[in-house]
């Protein structure tokens, strides 16, 4: 290109500078928009899974250490049945350990299957119907604590809109707290009904208790340590 075909060429776009410049000031904002989204889903979603990823730790955790308390009491009792019976055979002391095992149950954590939660949630569905407002507690210890997280999870997926997701820890007492409570301040709130008839289809008869004390159209959810 020859120099004046140069200087004819900047003649031509000189008039245009300011709207491309416009365009290029436009497509950086965008660019940077994006960005901006891109990196608070990103973070917004690493956190979930950085908190779940966690939770699911101490779950381990929590089955590793029954794990261990059932292997230690199975170990314990083989060890005394051998010294009390030197002459039976492993196989013998096994068939009597067997009868052991109902007794273990104690130690499992109690955990909600995804065939029970199939169960659950058409029960705890209330067809439209506005969701009460539930505050849930738990025993002061680990087991009961994850239980109770497993419920909110289940009342969020039925449609429960009211439910406090932060799990209230109840103070220790002794004998411990064991079993369920449904709290209402009448036996007009909807859903209390519901609650009740999903905890029955686990085999858990869980208690109603009128509290007064209660807000209007609130439930009160209290689970205690396994039974």
């Amino acid at each position: 290109m020859e120099l004046g075909d140069l200087w004819k060429w900047i003649e031509k776009i000189w008039p245009e500078l300011p709207m491309i410049r416009q365009v290029w000031k436009t497509m950086l904002t965008l660019i940077f928009l994006v960005v901006v989204v891109l990196w608070w889903i990103f973070e917004y979603r690493f956190s979930d899974s950085v908190n779940s990823l966690i939770e699911q730790k101490e779950s381990v955790k929590e089955q590793m250490s029954v794990v261990e308390k059932t292997n230690d009491f199975l170990q314990a009792q083989l060890d005394s049945y051998q010294n009390k019976f030197p002459n039976q055979t492993p196989e013998e002391i096994l068939k009597q350990v067997e009868g052991l095992r109902e007794k273990l149950t104690k130690f499992e954590p109690r955990q909600i299957t995804e065939t029970e939660k199939a169960r659950i949630i058409p029960i705890l569905d209330l067809k439209g119907k506005p969701t009460p407002k539930i505050e849930i507690f738990c025993n002061n210890d680990v087991e009961s604590n994850n239980y109770c997280k497993q419920w909110v999870k289940i009342l969020i997926e039925s449609g429960w809109t009211g439910v406090d997701k932060e799990v209230i820890r109840s103070a220790v007492s002794f004998p411990p707290f064991k079993g369920v409570i449904i709290g209402v301040k009448n036996k007009n709130i909807v859903g209390a009904g519901n609650l009740q008839k999903a905890f029955k289809s686990l085999g858990i008869n869980a208690q109603g208790v009128i509290k007064p004390a209660l807000k209007e159209n609130t439930i009160m959810l209290d689970i205690g340590e396994k039974g």
